[in-house]
């Protein structure tokens, strides 16, 4: 019932302290003078623990472990692909097509950290070379892209939609100067049409990627220009647990790998996932 750590060490102190108050007012109903010192022991124990849950709920303590959790798994989706791809194209040069939406101002003015981009980062270590980040700049500025809902401002259209291929063009260095694009929300989802800008490059680049249309994905590793994608599993385990030391093990909690040599089969076993 309760998965996270310090929940389940708060209930057993309380539990604890109710059954020692309960066996010290037993022990002083039978004349014992130590019942009700025990008695008074154990309810102060259980009134403790009841006010260290409340003061955790007060100060906001399960809220922040939630964010800091889930910030984790955000890097290790990352810093997994990026091993692969270390392990992989050592010597290789990349590209990386950053989430703008990581950047976009607060109230404050401050921006959100940009977990993937840092997981990434960590994966890749040094045995590839970043030659360009891209940070993906709307066109037209908070006018939603063409085909959104009315009324939608652009800022909420996932970067995948307004951020076309045409856009990516502009923004890709020469093509001699890179081997791979990773891409952080999504690939263009005008990708692969056929006045795409850039499905030409596509075909002569390697491509890895997080997020966007999933649909796109199953055609873009038959294409064999996709290397490695993570995904969500449907199957994902969200609990309260802390995130797993190991990667492996705590990638496999939430996503799954699709590589030339996976993704047939992961396509298959999660065909909703895919279709059009």
């Amino acid at each position: 019932m309760f998965s996270n750590p310090v929940t389940v060490i708060r209930v057993i102190v309380m539990i604890i302290g109710g059954i020692i108050a309960i066996i010290g007012m037993n022990k002083h109903k039978q004349g014992a003078g130590w019942g009700q010192p025990l008695a008074v022991i154990g309810a102060i124990v259980a009134i403790i623990a009841a006010l260290w849950g409340i003061k955790r709920v007060v100060a906001g303590d399960e809220r922040k472990e939630m964010r800091a959790r889930e910030f984790a798994y955000q890097k290790v989706q990352t810093r997994v692909m990026g091993k692969y791809i270390a392990d992989h194209f050592a010597g290789k040069k990349v590209v990386i097509v950053k989430d703008s939406m990581r950047y976009q101002a607060n109230p404050d003015g401050s921006t959100s950290t940009d977990y993937p981009l840092e997981g990434l980062k960590e994966g890749l270590g040094s045995a590839v070379t970043i030659v360009k980040e891209i940070l993906p700049a709307q066109a037209g500025g908070s006018k939603a892209p063409a085909g959104a809902p009315a009324g939608m401002p652009a800022m909420m259209m996932p970067q995948s939609m307004w951020y076309t291929s045409d856009m990516l063009a502009k923004d890709l260095p020469a093509e001699n100067t890179y081997d791979i694009i990773v891409f952080l929300a999504g690939v263009p989802t005008d990708a692969l049409s056929n006045r795409s800008k850039i499905k030409g490059i596509l075909d002569k680049k390697k491509i890895a990627m997080i997020s966007g249309e999933f649909r796109l994905y199953p055609e873009l590793f038959r294409r064999k220009c996709a290397v490695c994608a993570v995904i969500y599993n449907p199957k994902a385990e969200f609990d309260e647990a802390p995130i797993p030391s190991n990667d492996q093990k705590a990638f496999d909690k939430r996503f799954l790998m699709m590589t030339e040599e996976t993704y047939q089969k992961i396509v298959q076993d999660n065909s909703s996932l895919f279709q059009l």
